[in-house]
């Protein structure tokens, strides 16, 4: 950052805060752990703000750098990787989503935000009562095991691949796009904000670029010693 200053070469304003608070020692003091980040999450305001927007049968897609592996598989795959996880939305503040530690579950909206860096709400082109046919068909997922595989058809199922099947169960014609990967067929949350079935309702936070995410292993908080 200072060398760009002095040289004049123009930087992003969230590059240029990166920069200066980039320090190889946070790296050494956080490099291992999935949960840590330099950039700022969400705030609670915001969350709130956001979901004030939200229907019931929205699909939330998250970005969070501190998923390094899903985040690098994405880029990888997508060459993007704004997002790595994909949630249903109930309505008043429920959700229901598959995480690795416990399977498909439900959960609340608000505490999955406050541990993120950007958020978006799609909302597929539902006709007549599919959304509440979709959120019926996400319940009847709750209890099944988290799909380390990434395999369809073995009645377990990871993030993205619970949304899609049940908006797919709910409201067929909508289903997302899934993609030819290591000799199976899967659903990458990144793929789902290109749907031309439907929009955009909402967002909230930043997205950031592959190797800026990456870089929030060396950038540390606020206020923290260095």
């Amino acid at each position: 950052g200072r060398l760009a200053g002095i040289v004049g070469i123009p930087m992003r304003s969230d590059l240029v805060e990166t920069a200066s608070r980039f320090h190889i020692e946070t790296l050494n003091a956080h490099g291992a752990e999935m949960d840590y980040t330099g950039h700022a999450c969400i705030q609670k305001a915001d969350a709130q703000a956001f979901i004030a927007k939200l229907q019931p049968g929205d699909v939330i897609l998250t970005g969070d750098e501190r998923s390094t592996p899903f985040m690098t598989v994405t880029q990888l795959v997508t060459h993007r990787s704004d997002f790595t996880h994909a949630i249903l939305y109930q309505g008043e503040g429920k959700t229901i989503e598959a995480k690795m530690e416990n399977g498909v579950r439900e959960g609340e909206l608000e505490s999955v935000l406050l541990g993120k860096q950007h958020a978006v709400a799609i909302r597929p082109d539902y006709q007549d009562d599919q959304a509440g046919k979709v959120i019926e068909a996400g319940r009847e997922l709750l209890g099944k095991k988290y799909d380390f595989k990434f395999k369809q058809g073995n009645d377990s199922y990871y993030c993205s691949e619970a949304v899609n099947a049940a908006v797919k169960k709910g409201a067929p014609e909508l289903g997302f796009r899934e993609r030819h990967f290591l000799g199976r067929e899967i659903t990458i949350p990144n793929d789902m904000l290109y749907t031309d079935k439907g929009r955009v309702a909402a967002e909230v936070g930043m997205g950031r670029s592959y190797l800026d995410c990456l870089m929030g292993k060396y950038i540390s908080r606020d206020g923290e010693k260095k």
